[in-house]
């Protein structure tokens, strides 16, 4: 499979966009900013009165996106934080923002991050198991497999120090 140039392909942007019902003036969150595919899309129908807000949990990404989207002629003005999605709440607070227009949140990975062994994430292509996207979380893959079984249920979010997955042994 090749790599598209930005790294990764929007999905449903059509639906996306409608979804949102974006228009001048409208703030939108965007909390898995990733490399910006969405958010390219969101930024110039907001228009100089509109806000988008990009979370993003992988710092390498939230670069990549820092930099497209001051390519963006005439765009509207954004604010990026490496953050995960599930701390829209804070950043909204600290970024001084009572509320939003909408919300996308476009829950997965990035086509870059499944092909680059930094991050540690394929199958395919032999590189040390690791499965951190935010170099914030302490524990690689490897880390836990060494020290004790992941427990399923919680999931891969527990195994990288996410609060809201469950518990691990």
């Amino acid at each position: 499979m090749d790599v598209p140039l930005t790294g990764h392909d929007a999905v449903l942007p059509d639906e996306v966009l409608d979804g949102l019902a974006l228009a001048p003036g409208k703030t939108i969150a965007d909390c898995t900013l990733g490399r910006a595919g969405h958010a390219s899309l969101i930024l110039p129908q907001l228009g100089p009165g509109g806000l988008l807000i990009g979370l993003d949990a992988d710092p390498r990404n939230l670069e990549f996106a820092r930099e497209r989207l001051s390519a963006i002629p005439a765009g509207s003005p954004h604010r990026l934080f490496h953050a995960n999605f599930s701390e829209l709440d804070d950043v909204l607070k600290l970024a001084g923002i009572p509320q939003v227009d909408g919300i996308l949140a476009d829950l997965g990975l990035s086509t870059n991050q499944l092909f680059d062994p930094q991050y540690g994430l394929s199958f395919q292509t032999p590189m040390p198991l690791d499965m951190r996207i935010d170099p914030r979380s302490r524990h690689s893959a490897a880390d836990r497999g060494v020290r004790g079984s992941i427990r399923m249920s919680s999931g891969i979010g527990a195994a990288n120090d996410n609060p809201y997955c469950g518990s691990n042994s």
